[in-house]
């Protein structure tokens, strides 16, 4: 009886340590999630100031012409009153002509407090229109530098390209791969010296699987040694400054992890290609 007993002790012991050591593997578990979490939260915050950073640029460019066309319009009015030109006509054009700009740059703020706006729920949404909204708050930046965007989907109300998710988290994502292609358009220029002129294109198409989108630009391509890199966090090819390192990351991020699609690269004969594959809404 008592050998019996001391044949179950051990037995007890070696159970005990066990169900402590799994204990301890999952708190470390536990606690290795958490700082895995909190990381990506802060990286998220970060491309997402980083990219409010951006956009502030892009409205510097969208306004500037309408700036323009405003301070142009005062000297007309005050050289009509000057040379008694000033009539009611002349007056309503340009009262007319000036509400117009200044529409415009409302519109640009409307835009880009939209985009900014966060606690959006998951739904579904067009993709084609969500594009093209990035588009419009771009469209200054890509005009000044002289690149050409080609975009291959029209938004169609009847016949909309329908994706699950949260729609700004998206155009983040977008905006980050257009932006990139921007940069990499640019930086080719300053390597080559020449101002060759830029290209973006595109596409948007239905798959057997879901939604593909391809977003590809003619900026020299990404070296073959740093091609499995470009999505790590903080990689950056770009001068000390000039780039955070997270737009990439953020963008595989929410396109893998929050849409639960998937994003990756190649090399073009000229440029590079990001692709996204997502499973259609519905």
């Amino acid at each position: 009886m008592r050998s019996s007993i001391r044949r179950k002790v051990p037995a007890e012991i070696a159970d005990n340590r066990l169900r402590h050591l799994n204990q301890t593997l999952v708190r470390q578990v536990e606690q290795e999630t958490e700082k895995r979490l909190l990381q990506e939260r802060l990286l998220i915050q970060q491309s997402r100031m980083a990219a409010m950073g951006e956009m502030i640029g892009v409205i510097a460019h969208q306004w500037r012409q309408p700036l323009n066309a405003l301070a142009v319009m005062i000297q007309n009015v005050q050289e009509a009153y000057e040379f008694g030109e000033l009539d009611h006509v002349f007056l309503e054009d340009m009262v007319h002509r000036s509400m117009q700009q200044i529409h415009t740059m409302s519109k640009t703020i409307d835009d880009f407090r939209n985009f900014q706006r966060s606690g959006m729920p998951h739904e579904a949404f067009d993709a084609a229109r969500a594009i093209n909204d990035v588009l419009i708050l771009l469209s200054g930046l890509f005009a000044t530098h002289a690149i050409d965007v080609v975009f291959a989907c029209k938004p169609d109300a009847e016949h909309p390209i329908a994706i699950m998710g949260c729609r700004n988290e998206f155009k983040q994502a977008i905006f980050n791969l257009l932006k990139n292609a921007y940069d990499a358009i640019l930086e080719c220029r300053d390597q080559e010296g020449l101002h060759r002129h830029g290209r973006i294109m595109i596409e948007v198409n239905r798959s057997t699987d879901g939604v593909v989108i391809a977003v590809s630009d003619n900026g020299g391509g990404i070296p073959a040694e740093i091609l499995d890199r470009i999505f790590d966090p903080y990689f950056s090819t770009k001068d000390q400054g000039k780039g955070s390192g997270v737009g990439l990351y953020m963008s595989k991020l929410i396109i893998e992890n929050s849409m639960k699609g998937c994003l990756y690269a190649n090399n073009l004969q000229d440029g590079a290609m990001f692709t996204v594959e997502l499973a259609a809404a519905g």
